[in-house]
């Protein structure tokens, strides 16, 4: 079979290559799917406005992240249960990250300890992404096990203070297996405390029902991040905003040192906008508040021209969820690096036609909505 030569295929190969629970699991959104889809295709809103005759003969995506140098703006977002794509599971996704030096943030919902794959890939940029968990014993033994292992940043996914409904039914759809397979056990999620204990003696023994009742219903505050603070000095990023009034508190609170627009890959509230709909309202709300933070989003980036799209709206960088899922699917890390590496020459093709040299010149007066389009056009 040949090698996949664009994402879409990556995703048709890799789609076809895991068996139907997982597929489900990766692909399905919050109730009707609006939000998950509207990720996507709200990019075919925004118009490139592309400049000739400039003389570029050279392309540099390099771009600093939180104070660490990469060399593409295509960073991996975290995606739980990496062992349903291929047996390299997180390990292969991190060792891809590296391979292509960019950023990989590591789900708490993995396959894989974070101090094995840091011990795995000891030079790879990893943020670790945890939930405001109930017990506050799981939250600080994640907080400083990340630490230790060499995390640069803390991730804190703010978007899941209630249930979810992805309409996965556990006996038709197949996720009963994942239950009886060792090999799917969410190891971040061992520990000692009675209420873990308590799961696993009703047979939760891969710890995937302790994980939901931990992430989902949990108070989700401003306090709550204070007292992460607390335990570390490493950075909070605070993943989920989609409101210019959250945006704001954050900045006024002082409770974030960064902020990744996402709508979760639509897959926790249905009928919230696109991330790159309100990614400006976003910036525009932080720099009013007197902050220069870094502002990342994630959320259907297909291509290079997604992403110089966001970078156009003031994105420091994007992350990747479920195309790095398909890469890892269809051949383990190399399959990621490659992945990786196709929007990147997207990215250097559409740079080069717009006259951009470097990231830093890719403005906001390179797109334009559609809506806006015939009115604002130049002469």
């Amino acid at each position: 079979m040949a090698k996949p030569q664009t994402v879409a295929e990556y995703e048709e190969e890799g789609l076809a290559r895991m068996w139907h629970f997982p597929t489900l699991y990766y692909m399905k959104g919050a109730d009707d799917q609006q939000t998950r889809h509207d990720s996507q295709d709200a990019f075919r809103r925004y118009r490139i406005r592309s400049r000739v005759l400039r003389g570029i003969s050279d392309v540099d995506t390099s771009c600093s992240v939180m104070g660490h140098q990469i060399s593409t703006p295509v960073c991996l977002a975290p995606t739980a249960c990496c062992r349903f794509a291929h047996p390299e599971k997180e390990i292969g996704t991190c060792r891809a990250s590296r391979k292509a030096n960019t950023l990989m943030v590591h789900s708490c919902a993995s396959t894989t300890r974070v101090t094995e794959m840091m011990e795995s890939v000891p030079d790879a940029l990893v943020w670790q992404q945890l939930y405001l968990f109930k017990n506050k014993l799981l939250t600080e033994q994640l907080v400083r096990e990340a630490e230790g292992a060499g995390a640069k940043a803390l991730v804190i996914t703010v978007d899941a203070a209630g249930g979810c409904n992805r309409r996965i039914s556990p006996v038709s759809d197949g996720s009963q297996t994942v239950s009886g397979n060792n090999e799917f056990k969410l190891p971040n999620f061992d520990i000692s405390t009675p209420d873990c204990v308590g799961y696993q003696k009703m047979g939760d023994h891969n710890l995937w029902a302790y994980c939901a009742f931990q992430c989902q219903w949990s108070s989700n505050s401003i306090e709550d991040i204070r007292w992460v603070k607390s335990l570390t000095s490493l950075p909070i990023i605070l993943k989920g905003i989609v409101n210019a009034k959250d945006a704001r508190r954050a900045v006024k609170e002082g409770i974030a040192s960064a902020i990744i627009v996402s709508a979760h890959g639509g897959r926790q509230l249905d009928g919230i906008p696109a991330p790159i709909d309100v990614l400006r309202e976003i910036i525009e709300a932080v720099r009013e508040s007197g902050s220069s933070m870094d502002i990342f989003m994630d959320g259907g980036v297909r291509g290079g021209s997604d992403v110089f799209k966001a970078l156009a709206l003031g994105a420091k960088a994007v992350f990747i969820g479920r195309p790095a899922l398909w890469g890892l699917a269809v051949n383990g890390s190399e399959g990621v690096v490659h992945v990786l590496e196709i929007m990147r020459q997207e990215l250097i093709d559409v740079m080069a036609q717009c006259g951009c040299a470097n990231l830093g010149e890719i403005t906001q007066e390179r797109v334009i909505h559609e809506s806006k389009y015939l009115a604002k056009l130049d002469p």
